[in-house]
Parts: C-alpha cells; structure tokens; sequence
C-alpha cells in the first residue's frame, strides 16, 4: 500500500496543512471506488488579526462535512450497484468508521478561497473539493493494523515507567478479564522482582514478563521455602542464645561459689581439715577423718594464715598431692 504513509500534494495539501497526515493519505488503486465531493464553508471575523483562526475553523468544518457528505455518496453508490459490493467486508466496516476516522479516507484535491461578508462582518469562504476512498478490504485492514500501531506507540510514551510494587498485597490478575496486571523480573537464583505494568527493569533494562499462574505458584514455593529458612535460621539463633545464657550462668555460680569459698576461707579449712586433736583448734570449727577429706579435697583453699597453711598441710600428707591438683 504505497498510499499510507504519503501526503497529499498540490494546492489543496499547501492550503490544508494540519489535514495532511501522513498516516491519512491513499493511493488510488487501495480504493475500490473514488466519489468527488465538494463542500462549501463560510466563517466570519472581526478583525484582521483573526483572519487565520477563522480560515483554520473553516478549513476544519469543511473537512468534517466533506467526510460525512462522501461517506453518505459512497454508501448510496454501493446501494445502486451489484450484492457482491453491497457485502463487501471493506464496506460494512467503513460503514462503521467515525468522522474521524473516516478522515483517512479522504484526500481534498481543490480549495478556493476567497473574503466574503455574512450580515456586513468579514468572513471567509472556502470551497473544497475532496476525494472519499471506498477502501479495499486488504487497504483498510493494513490502515487498522498501522493506526493500532500509532496508538500503541503513543500510550507507549506517555505511559509512566513501572514501579516495584509488593506482589504480597497486589492484585495479580483482573477478576473480570484473568489478564496480568502484574509484570515480572527473575534472575538465576529464583530471585523475583513485580512492577506495575510492562517495560523493562531499571537495573539491568531486561524485560518484563506478564505474570502467569505457573509464576505464582513459583513465587508462592519460593516464600514458602524462605520463610521456613527463616524460621530454622531463628530458631538455631535461639538455641545458641539459650546455650549461650546457660553457659554464662554456670560461670555465674562459679564464681559466687568460688567467692564463698574465699569468704569462708578460714572455717572451711577447720571444717574440711581441722584436726581434732589440735589444740588450737577454734571451739565450735569441725574436724574431719581421713575418709571425708579424701572425699571433699577438691574444696580445700590455701588460706594465709599460718594455721590454716597447717592444716592443708595435713591434706597434702593425708590424701597426697596428686588428689590435690586434680
């Protein structure tokens, strides 16, 4: 289809301008048939510095009432002529076309114009001869598809970037449709990453895939298998917490034990190895035989005092020095 993608030229696509799209113009063999129409347009004006808007607004309304007048030719032609053409998929879907859209169809091919009066106010007069395009069926798909396409383009770039958002608490999938209102990211590692809408990461620019049921359940297992390795990871913490606190409360009562043995040096030392045939032997201090001392050695302390240094000594002679040192 050479015609997409041209503009229209001569007199009337100089005087036009804005008209001529480039994604409006047509070739004549993507018509199955041309109809001619002329339309003609009148604005006024109050001074001269409005002149340009005035042309412009009638340049516009010409335009629409061109399409809709040809459009209007094209399908009582159609009526007149054989049932082949009648049900033409082409025609039954130009039919169907907008103003607007019909615009695609039209090529003005004349414009004269010219300063009148309406009711002693200035104005100005246009009249415009256009051409309407009864597309062919394989014309007016390619110019869907190509119009699809600007479309696309244009929401692609007022579209906003995706933004990271917590697939935990977002909706996946619209209730009414089942499509994908989530896209995603994810690395080797099962690593995941969900974005709003499509596009591409912004830390790596690979792009983002819809989310589908099989990825759900994939992110589901990988939750559910990180968070009983968090639960492990904590209850391991936990324990050696725990062991931790045991362990220091052993050398807690270690050390009250050891600072009672120190305070109590003196009647520890009677006790354990008081001799009871000493007769300085404080009144009221325990004795022991052989059998105890050899049991509680362990406990013994060498205190300062030269009597007590006596008494361990009998421990030492008693029991030996390798019990002792154990």
């Amino acid at each position: 289809m050479a015609g997409i993608g041209k503009c229209a030229v001569g007199i009337a696509a100089a005087t036009l301008g804005g008209w001529c799209n480039a994604g409006y113009a047509f070739d004549d063999s993507d018509c199955a048939k041309l109809t001619s129409v002329t339309v003609t347009e009148q604005e006024p004006f109050a001074a001269a510095g409005e002149y340009t808007a005035a042309r412009q607004r009638a340049l516009q309304r010409a335009y629409e009432d061109a399409v809709s007048q040809a459009s209007g030719l094209w399908i009582e032609s159609q009526r007149q002529e054989t049932t082949s053409l009648k049900q033409n998929e082409a025609f039954q879907e130009f039919k169907q076309l907008d103003r607007a859209e019909l615009g695609a169809f039209v090529r003005p091919t004349n414009v004269e114009e010219k300063l009148t009066t309406i009711a002693g106010q200035n104005a100005v007069s246009l009249d415009v001869t256009a051409a309407v395009c009864g597309p062919k069926p394989e014309f007016l798909a390619r110019w869907k598809s190509e119009k699809a396409e600007r479309e696309t383009k244009e929401r692609e770039s007022q579209r906003k970037p995706p933004q990271v958002v917590d697939p935990a608490t977002a909706t996946w999938f619209d209730p009414k449709s089942g499509q994908a209102l989530l896209w995603y990211w994810e690395d080797k590692s099962r690593h995941f990453a969900f974005f709003d809408s499509k596009g591409f990461n912004p830390d790596n620019g690979e792009a983002l895939q819809p989310v589908t049921k099989a990825i759900r359940e994939e992110w589901l297992q990988v939750q559910k298998t990180e968070a009983e390795a968090e639960r492990t990871h904590e209850l391991q913490l936990t324990r050696e917490k725990e062991a931790q606190a045991a362990q220091e409360e052993l050398k807690r009562q270690q050390a009250l034990h050891r600072a009672d043995l120190l305070s109590n040096a003196g009647a520890n030392c009677d006790g354990l190895a008081g001799n009871p045939y000493d007769p300085r032997r404080p009144n009221g201090t325990g004795s022991s035989d052989f059998s105890a001392l050899k049991e509680r050695v362990a406990d013994a302390w060498r205190p300062a005092k030269p009597r007590f240094s006596k008494l361990l000594a009998r421990l030492v002679t008693d029991i030996s020095l390798p019990a002792l040192t154990r």
